[in-house]
């Protein structure tokens, strides 16, 4: 897989966790059977209890090589498990938010591609078609996002896993929606729509620049838990929420006319290349 990487100025090779592995399950016939049992929460429950023990620790030193994972300043042993390495948590230094009120910044250190909602509420992703009521299981939740931008962050090992709110303001809604654990790697599209079919975590938003957002946070294979602030109002850059183990995405909807992205972001998109991006760096700006 490829990605535009910003800060290089040109596409590079990703190298995604577990593609193997993604790819004997989803493409085989003998993969198919263990799958079945791989996408229920069941596993994922047994799954999270290794990596939360301490014989876990002996995969982080080998993931941050293999991956070439920035710690920035920390250090493999200052993690008790691979799921303490997991869920740490990036340099707010690292992560400043742009000055400008009227800038998108990026809600996650993430691999970002951004899809124009058609009027009929429909999006394309990699060849797979599916509806907006489907992704938020509701009709009468659609209209607002006709014609609007579909933010699609998709999260790997190499990635911090908290989240965080672009804009200040408060949160109308929230519901969950059960569902598979499918894996999030864009291979698995050709099989199953999963950010439709998989379980999430769904947020509507009323924002002070943005308006009417949703908010959905998307579980993975081997995602145990999604945890979410219990929080009614909340400030632009404030923590909404984590990820436990897993690859996982995040979809933000926002309204038709609301925001511009900016234009290396669209223009890698509309060819179907995700964009390298880090929570707080600025992505777009809000149309006044």
């Amino acid at each position: 897989m490829q990605a535009y990487d910003r800060r290089k100025g040109k596409i590079v090779k990703l190298h995604d966790y577990g593609n193997r592995t993604v790819s004997f399950l989803y493409h085989t016939a003998v993969g198919r059977i263990f799958l079945k049992a791989l996408s229920g929460k069941s596993f994922s429950k047994i799954m999270s209890r290794y990596y939360k023990s301490k014989f876990s620790h002996r995969k982080i030193s080998k993931t941050i090589e293999e991956y070439n994972i920035d710690l920035e300043g920390a250090d493999p042993t200052d993690f008790s498990s691979f799921d303490d390495f997991f869920n740490r948590r990036p340099s707010i230094k690292n992560r400043p938010l742009p000055k400008a009120v009227s800038a998108l910044p990026s809600v996650a250190d993430a691999k970002l591609l951004v899809k124009e909602i058609r009027d009929e509420a429909v999006i394309e992703i990699k060849n797979t078609v599916f509806t907006l009521s489907s992704l938020l299981a509701g009709e009468h939740l659609v209209d607002s996002y006709r014609g609007g931008l579909c933010l699609i962050f998709r999260l790997t090992v190499d990635n911090c896993h908290n989240f965080v709110f672009p804009d200040s303001g408060e949160v109308i809604e929230r519901y969950k929606i059960d569902g598979k654990l499918h894996s999030v790697q864009p291979i698995t599209n050709r099989q199953h729509k999963v950010f439709a079919e998989n379980y999430r975590h769904i947020s509507m938003l009323d924002m002070e620049h943005l308006g009417s957002c949703a908010y959905i946070e998307i579980g993975a294979l081997m995602v145990g838990r999604i945890v979410n602030n219990d929080k009614k109002q909340f400030s632009r850059g404030e923590e909404k929420g984590y990820f436990e183990l897993g690859g996982s995405t995040i979809i933000l909807l926002i309204g038709n006319g609301k925001v511009k992205i900016d234009d290396d972001i669209m223009e890698y998109s509309k060819k179907g290349i995700e964009t390298i991006v880090k929570m707080n760096e600025k992505i777009g700006g809000v149309v006044k």
